[in-house]
């Protein structure tokens, strides 16, 4: 059994993201997400897992966790250049 499952909103605290956009991922099933009832529940490893899935079936070279004061900053870098290429969410 999963411990350490996280609501939408502690998700969207974690990643510095809105409650919105943790519904759109889920909804597109960029997530994996446990439904109890009407509600949703996120594991952290497998989003982060799931986060670095995508990223490498869409051409990124690889996802960058660098945790700050209990959230998590994601960059996603791809191509060559240490200057171009770098998304964060």
């Amino acid at each position: 059994m999963k411990a350490d499952l996280l609501t939408v909103k502690e998700l969207a605290n974690y990643f510095k993201v809105s409650v919105g956009t943790v519904y759109y991922w889920a909804n597109q099933r960029k997530i994996p997400v446990l439904k109890a009832g009407r509600h949703l529940r996120f594991s952290l490893g497998d989003v982060i897992e799931s986060f670095d899935k995508h990223s490498k079936e869409e051409g990124f070279t690889g996802i960058k966790n660098s945790a700050t004061s209990g959230g998590c900053s994601l960059t996603f870098e791809y191509g060559e250049d240490e200057d171009e290429g770098h998304t964060s969410l």
